[in-house]
């Protein structure tokens, strides 16, 4: 067949080429990156990374952590510069923990306390909660559909505002009990700053 190319030397050069014209097709058909219709949109992954305390730490969570540090950061600065990952995957972790401890503490965020801090953060200068209906009366839809369009889910929003709560609540209590007089103060910057 080699022989016969040689002799068709215009033929053989017209051969190469469409077979190089299929190859490059058949690549750009069959090997197309992030195609797949069975793709999740990893923000709302459910697959789980850790659990604490009963408490699922997903791939989900992390996604939407990287993206709030995205938007935060406005692509001045690379996820990789912040430790990537598993630092935000630690964070998260710790997160929980604190959580947890809070709550064993019976220290955790009542539902009044939340709908509170909620209350606050939706509201306008005047006090007035943002989403109202005509008759002006709190419009928990209008809510929730906000909370869902901005955070991605309102009831893992109201989890957080809960866990933000719990965590107050856990540092007031650790640092109430920390008593330090003003003798220990002076003797300590003497002792860090005299030697």
């Amino acid at each position: 067949m080699l022989k016969q190319l040689r002799r068709f030397e215009r033929t053989s050069k017209i051969l190469i080429l469409g077979f190089v014209a299929l190859m490059a097709v058949s690549l750009v058909l069959f090997f197309r990156p992030n195609s797949g219709s069975n793709q999740v949109e990893t923000t709302k992954s459910t697959e789980v990374l850790a659990t604490v305390a009963g408490d699922d730490v997903t791939v989900g969570d992390l996604a939407q952590l990287k993206a709030q540090y995205m938007q935060m950061l406005g692509g001045q600065m690379s996820l990789a510069q912040l430790g990537g990952d598993q630092r935000l995957l630690d964070g998260l972790i710790r997160d929980r923990v604190v959580v947890a401890e809070a709550n064993r503490l019976s220290l955790g965020a009542s539902e009044a306390e939340v709908s509170e801090r909620i209350f606050k953060q939706y509201s306008d200068a005047s006090g007035k909660f943002l989403f109202t209906d005509a008759a002006g009366k709190p419009d928990f839809q209008k809510y929730k559909d906000s909370v869902t369009a901005t955070r991605g889910d309102w009831q893992k929003f109201e989890h957080s505002v809960a866990a933000s709560i719990a965590r107050e609540k856990l540092e007031a209590f650790v640092t109430a009990s920390v008593r330090v007089s003003e003798d220990e103060v002076r003797e300590d910057y003497k002792r860090r700053n005299m030697t």
